[in-house]
Order: C-alpha cells, then structure tokens, then sequence
C-alpha cells in the first residue's frame, strides 16, 4: 500500500473497566494507537430495532500493521465511532491490516 492512500487520521482506542465506589462497572477508551489509514465504504443498511430506525454503515479500515489489534476495540474517526467487526493480518506478513467496523448512526 502507498503512504499516499492513508489519507485519513484515525485513532484505535480500548477499553479499560473500572469499578466505582458504589460497585458499578463503567468503561473507559484509551487511544492505542493514532495512525493513518485508508477508509472504503462496504456497506450501508437499515435496520427497525426497538422500534427505532437505525442506520449501519460497514466500511474497512487499512492500515500499517500493528500487533494486538481486536475485535474488543472501537475506532474513532472525526466524530464517528466503529464497531471493530473484523481484523485480518493482510497474507500474515505483518505489513497491511485490513479492518472491518460498523459505524452505529442512530
């Protein structure tokens, strides 16, 4: 992959739970990693849940390879947050990473 295609600045954030004083579990996100990537839509649909109309937009997030990235983080790009869906070692040579992320619009 070029540098030139990693146009967008996007940050992958995980979780920390923390217990407060009351015994109530909250979750935070930290920044992991602040990088630049490559962003193509996949996918958009709606759904009714809950009676709400709610609106999913699948797009694949690649990057430069970094180790340890799952599916239990989320990406923060702008003012969106994805899902992370998906992370795949593009042919396992520890370069490219390929991620899959649903973007909830409410």
């Amino acid at each position: 992959m070029r540098a030139g295609s990693l146009k967008h600045q996007i940050k992958i954030q995980e979780p920390t739970k923390t217990v407060d004083s009351m015994g109530s579990h909250t979750t935070n996100w930290s920044t992991y990693i602040s990088t630049r990537a490559q962003i193509l839509p996949v996918k958009g649909m709606e759904a009714i849940e809950h009676r709400k109309l709610e609106h999913h937009n699948v797009n694949k997030f690649w990057l430069r390879y970094y180790p340890n990235i799952t599916a239990d983080m989320r990406i923060k790009f702008n003012k969106r947050t994805y899902e992370i869906l998906s992370v795949r070692n593009v042919e396992e040579k520890n370069r490219l990473v390929e991620i899959t992320a649903d973007e909830l619009v409410t």
